[in-house]
C-alpha cells in the first residue's frame, strides 16, 4: 500500500458498533467493475452497501469537515458505488448479497448470481445472502422499504431514512418492491449506488460505460 493509502491519510468511521477505516482518496469515474478494480488493486476493500451509508452519514453529521465536504459533493456528482449486488425474480422476490463474485470476460463482465447458489448459501446461513418476498415485511412497524432494510440492515435503513429527508427533502419511504413499476418479466442482476440522497438501482448492461459512479475503499483490519 503506497503513502498516498497509508492509515495517516485514513478516516475511522462509525458502521454499527465498530470503526472502520475509509480511505480519504476517492477512486476515479468509472463503471461498478472499473472503480471496484481500482479499489482492490491499491490493496483496498470495496464497502457493502450498509457501509456507504455509514460513510454518508458521518459526512452529514460532520459537514465542516474537509473530507466530509469532499463526500457530499461527490455523492451529489457521479454517486458512490456500493458492492452489495441484486438479484431480482419477478413475481418472487429478491436476493441480496455482499461482495458477489465477477464472472465474464473485460468485454462483459457481471456479477455471479446464480439461484442455486444463492439458495444453498442461504440454507447453510450465510450471512452475506439475504432473501425477501415481495410484501414481506422484515421489521414490523416500519416505514422503510423491505429492500433498503436487507441492504443496509435496521441501523443503515434508519440513517439513509433521517439523510433522504433531512438533508434532501425526500420522501421517507423506500424504493418500492413491486416488480410491475419496473416491467420486470425476467430475474435481472442490479448495481447499488448511492447518489443524492437515493438508491439509483443500475441494471447489468452490454455497455459498462453506461453507469459511471465513484468509489471509496476500505483500509483491511490489522492485527
Amino acid at each position: 500500500m503506497n503513502e498516498t493509502l497509508s492509515r495517516e491519510n485514513a478516516k475511522s468511521i462509525s458502521h454499527l458498533d465498530i470503526q472502520i477505516l475509509f480511505c480519504q482518496r476517492p477512486m476515479n469515474e468509472g463503471s461498478y467493475f472499473e472503480v471496484k478494480k481500482q479499489i482492490e488493486s491499491s490493496g483496498l476493500i470495496t464497502p457493502v452497501f450498509s457501509e456507504v451509508i455509514s460513510l454518508i452519514d458521518h459526512a452529514w453529521k460532520n459537514p465542516e469537515e474537509k473530507f466530509s465536504k469532499e463526500i457530499i459533493a461527490l455523492s451529489n456528482d457521479l454517486g458512490i458505488w456500493a458492492y452489495t449486488g441484486i438479484l431480482f425474480l419477478p413475481k418472487e422476490g429478491v436476493y441480496i448479497e455482499d461482495h458477489p463474485q465477477v464472472e465474464g470476460s473485460i468485454f462483459h463482465r457481471a456479477i455471479k448470481m446464480d439461484r442455486v447458489d444463492l439458495e444453498k448459501k442461504l440454507a447453510s446461513e450465510d450471512k452475506k445472502v439475504r432473501f425477501i418476498k415481495w410484501g414481506q415485511k422484515t421489521v414490523s412497524k416500519s416505514s422503510e422499504d423491505e429492500v433498503v432494510l436487507a441492504l443496509a440492515g435496521v441501523d443503515g435503513a434508519k440513517k439513509y431514512g433521517e439523510i433522504k429527508t433531512t438533508r434532501y427533502g425526500l420522501s421517507r419511504a423506500g424504493w418500492s418492491m413491486e416488480h410491475r413499476h419496473y416491467g420486470l418479466t425476467q430475474p435481472r442482476r442490479f448495481y447499488p449506488c448511492y447518489r443524492k440522497g437515493s438508491i439509483y438501482f443500475y441494471p447489468e448492461a452490454a455497455s459498462e460505460d453506461d453507469w459511471p459512479a465513484s468509489g471509496y475503499g476500505i483500509l483491511p483490519k490489522t492485527e
